[in-house]
């Protein structure tokens, strides 16, 4: 009787055009009856909010019924025609229209899946936008809004699909039978996966299954999966992952070729190609008959090639198809036009490896290989072999590409290849060519590896490289013409002053590759022509008096520009300066001139600003980098080491290595400060070493020491006793991960001294800085507290803070809350990724501050409550509650306040009140030792 009345109504669907249920048709009719009445008496659409206002007052009991509440907004708009768009007010949207339709469709199509023992996928029965359009007469309405019409319309399909889909899976008891878990498992990894791999491609990121794979706790919060046992938990959670992985990756796949459901997409990669092999060929022919090298970087970006062929306004997902084919029909008809290139002989291609490899040596390293030639030969034959192996492995396992996180520490290619008992500079030889070798096999292996994987990042970089390369090819041109130089269309920036010039460090690498081929290609070929341009005039007895002018007014702009920013350890940027139109026709009164002196001395103001502003900057830093790293052995016996400023001083005691250990000092630029808004009261330097045997004693300490003059803060007088070395407001960082983190510093003579652990010092290096903290202030109840030191520390990290009176009540309980807060400080938590878990909590409204703390605590599963209910944000918490809470944010369930309690009564003679009571409550001097000895291993 079931199946049979189940196939009447599936009967009904089928044949009722309104697409609603027979149940539903009294309150579709009335909604219909009164879309009608407003078609007549308004002429607009009106919103769901207007809809239910309406019926709360006439007190309907479609109320009591969710369904029949949104059949009769659907039937209100049936009634009232999808024809006329109103434009003000409270109008029903377009986007509001689409969902409404798509959350009804969605449930429909889940119920008659289900009745039909289908697998759940929620694409089944979207119907394309050319027929809803059809259906609900929008022809009337905007492309804009046609299309935000049916986004909304799929996206409210779907989650209505999966809701109802979801629903009718659980028995009547409101959980999961057994028997149903493993379908849902399966049906829910494909809706999942599926829509990560869209969410993934559309905001072209690489294809990453796992990248925002959901955990079984998330799931079974949304979908009421607690009554599982916990065998039933993994077998459900291990079906869901691999269904969402192959779900996934098929999606992506089909997104990447264009074959999209409903598109055309396919049209697109012939019409690319065909376009793609007439440019191609295009360009080629130009190159030879110009005799200029072959080229197969496409000359336009994306978006030219997109706006050159009328595809601006096309679909994304057609756009993507139109230029895949089109990049790759480019290469391939220029390589193939394009076919007398040079082959170069065995011996010319080892010199011009040579040569490569060379150029990109500083002068130290070229020294270094010069004195042990063979060694530097091994370790770039040992390096070769293990950067093939690794670049194949991270390709194969989908990591990204990065060859010096793969790269062995110098520690362990020293002990691997028997390196301790070699000289310093046959070492030194070794691992440089170790790291070419390495480097070099490692990037080609990966790169063979993913050979299959678009270019659309490269060619982005190729195509604004060139951009940027013929504009400064032309600058470099005329100004050597000028300044009487011979032809020379070698370019003088290194790498790394490119990348530094145009931003590029945090781009992709592949655009960034991209850039830097576009860039010298388009760089020599922009010069040679403006040269040669140059060379066909008299360019210096034609120069016009505004062009000689503004040559000289650029020139001291750029000079003096270059030189405050050096001076004040900014970055490279010739560009955030440079001089405005306005600016020089108001410092230099063009305006009085005629237009032609005037436009040549704009242009030759800017172009001249460029080159000195280049030159003067390059030439100061390389004054700057004489000396910039000294290195001394360090013998058992210990040593001091100080920098060339006599600014910054380490002293290594003996017995610290047990063996000689190699220590290097380097300065570093400012911009390591000044991008994070700090004072400098020295350079930072950053202390690495090389223990060759990795062995050392922790229990001494290593001194480092600042050059300092500053006075104490006024409000402490200097000659007071037992004044506090960290009430000065300068004090010594550590830079740890991307934020300064303060050390405990102390006051002696005209320096600030601090002692970090040998352990935290290695050959990757450590940097160090003396920093003005102009906003600290020292806390005036804290002296003589016996935890003074580190509550000066936690306030300098931004952990903890004091009173508006500068007291910070040391001996003060802290409550629940309150912990949450300092802990957030402490561990840097984003509090953005919370997911409303804190309103569990019964007591939730009264957390006010506390709330979004609370929220996060609970969200990660830090915090639970009490029995009640409640979690009681405002009452001071327990020893004891802390325990059970540090243990879960450590992951540590050993984790116990008795360690840092002995560690007091050890270190500080104080005795906690823990001992007596762990019920007692902690003081805030108490947390702020806990937290300070729980990173003191750092330091």
């Amino acid at each position: 009787m079931k199946k049979l009345l189940i196939f009447l109504l599936l009967i009904l669907l089928i044949f009722n055009c309104t697409s609603i249920t027979f149940a539903s048709v009294q309150s579709f009719n009335d909604g219909k009856a009164l879309g009608a009445k407003d078609l007549a008496e308004f002429g607009q659409y009106r919103t769901g909010e207007y809809i239910i206002k309406h019926l709360q007052s006439i007190n309907s009991s479609y109320l009591n019924n969710e369904k029949d509440v949104q059949d009769f907004i659907n039937g209100y708009y049936e009634g009232y025609g999808i024809n006329r768009p109103g434009t003000s007010g409270d109008i029903y949207s377009a986007k509001d229209m689409g969902a409404s339709i798509g959350r009804t469709e969605g449930r429909i199509q889940a119920e008659s899946d289900f009745q039909n023992d289908k697998a759940a996928n929620s694409e089944n029965g979207i119907r394309s936008k050319e027929e809803l359009i059809r259906e609900h007469n929008l022809y009337r309405l905007p492309s804009t809004s046609r299309d935000e019409f049916y986004y909304a319309y799929v996206d409210s399909f779907k989650n209505s699909y999966i809701t109802r889909y979801t629903e009718l899976l659980k028995d009547s008891s409101g959980v999961f039978p057994n028997t149903n878990s493993q379908t849902l498992a399966q049906s829910l990894g494909r809706l999942y996966g599926g829509a990560a791999a869209e969410d993934d491609y559309s905001k072209n990121l690489t294809s990453k299954w796992d990248r925002n794979l959901p955990s079984y706790t998330t799931l079974a919060s949304q979908h009421n999966l607690g009554k599982l046992t916990a065998s039933e938990q993994r077998a459900f959670y291990n079906l869901f992952k691999d269904e969402y992985k192959k779900s996934y990756e098929s999606r992506y796949m089909q997104l990447l070729q264009g074959e999209i459901i409903g598109g055309s997409e396919g049209d697109a990669g012939s019409l690319g190609s065909a376009k793609g092999a007439e440019l191609a060929t295009e360009n080629a022919k130009k190159a030879k008959e110009y005799g200029n090298p072959p080229n197969n970087i496409i000359p336009l970006s994306d978006s030219e090639i997109l706006a050159k062929y009328g595809m601006s306004n096309v679909k994304l997902t057609y756009q993507r198809s139109f230029l895949l084919a089109f990049k790759d029909a480019y290469r391939k008809i220029y390589d193939q036009v394009y076919i007398n290139t040079k082959t170069l002989t065995p011996e010319e291609i080892r010199e011009r490896e040579k040569e490569d490899q060379l150029s990109k040596l500083t002068e130290y390293e070229k020294a270094i290989q010069e004195k042990a030639p063979a060694w530097y030969s091994k370790g770039e034959s040992s390096g070769t072999t293990e950067g093939e192996i690794a670049g194949k492995k991270d390709a194969d396992e989908g990591l990204k590409k990065d060859w010096r996180r793969k790269r062995p520490s110098d520690s362990t290619i020293i002990s691997k290849y028997g390196l301790d008992k070699a000289g310093y500079n046959e070492t030194r030889a070794f691992l440089l060519g170790y790291d070419k070798g390495f480097e070099k096999a490692y990037e080609s292996a990966f790169l063979d590896k993913i050979t299959d994987q678009t270019n659309a990042p490269r060619d982005k970089g190729a195509g604004d490289g060139q951009s940027a390369g013929e504009t400064y090819g032309a600058i470099r041109a005329r100004a050597d013409f000028q300044a009487g130089k011979n032809q020379d269309n070698s370019i003088k920036i290194s790498d790394s002053e490119i990348i530094s010039r145009y931003n590029l460090s945090k781009t992709d690498a592949d655009y960034r590759e991209g850039f830097l081929e576009g860039f010298k290609s388009a760089y020599k070929e922009s010069y040679d022509s403006e040269f040669t341009a140059a060379m066909s005039e008299d360019a210096t007895t034609k120069m016009s008096q505004g062009e000689a002018a503004g040559q000289i007014a650029g020139t001291e702009l750029g000079q003096k520009d270059a030189t405050a920013d050096m001076m004040k350890g900014q970055a490279y940027d010739p560009e955030k300066n440079k001089p405005t139109e306005s600016f020089l026709i108001k410092r230099y009164n063009l305006d009085k001139q005629n237009t032609v002196y005037k436009e040549d001395f704009i242009r030759a103001a800017m172009e001249a600003y460029v080159i000195a502003y280049d030159d003067t900057y390059k030439g100061m830093s390389i004054e700057e980098t004489d000396n910039k790293t000294i290195s001394e052995m360090i013998e058992l016996a210990g040593g001091t080491i100080t920098t060339d400023d006599g600014r910054m001083t380490v002293e290594i005691p003996g017995g610290v290595f047990y063996d000689r250990t190699l220590m290097s000092i380097e300065t570093l630029n400012s911009s390591y400060l000044t991008n994070y808004g700090f004072v400098e009261a020295s350079k930072p330097y950053k202390v690495s070493i090389l223990n060759p045997n990795g062995n050392y004693d922790d229990t001494r300490k290593i001194t480092i020491s600042f050059e300092y003059y500053g006075k104490p803060k006024n409000n402490i007088g200097e000659t007071e006793a037992g004044l506090p070395g960290n009430a000065f407001n300068a004090g010594v960082y550590k830079l740890e991960g991307n934020q300064w983190k303060y050390i405990d510093s102390k006051i002696v003579g005209d320096t600030v001294v601090v002692e970090v652990n040998p352990s935290t010092l290695t050959n990757d290096g450590n940097i160090f800085a003396l920093i003005l903290d102009k906003s600290h202030v020292y806390l005036h109840d804290i002296r003589g507290h016996w935890a003074k030191d580190e509550v000066n520390a936690m306030i300098r990290r931004g952990v903890i803070t004091g009173y508006p009176d500068q007291s910070f009540k040391p001996d003060r309980p802290i409550t629940r809350g309150e912990f949450l807060v300092l802990l957030s400080r402490h561990y840097n938590w984003n509090l953005s990724s919370t997911m409303g878990y804190g309103t569990r909590f019964t007591d939730h409204a009264n957390f006010g501050f506390y709330a979004t703390y609370v929220d996060y605590g609970a969200s990660n599963g830090y915090i639970i409550g009490y029995p009640d209910g409640e979690f009681k944000a405002h009452r001071n918490i327990s020893y004891r509650e802390i325990d059970w809470i540090m243990q879960r944010i450590t992951g540590n369930p050993s984790f116990t306040w008795q360690t840092y309690a002995k560690m007091m009564v050890n270190e500080k003679g104080v005795r906690s009140m823990s001992y007596s009571n762990m019920n007692g409550k902690i003081t805030r001097a108490e947390f702020a030792y806990m937290v300070y000895m729980m990173d003191r291993w750092k330091y």
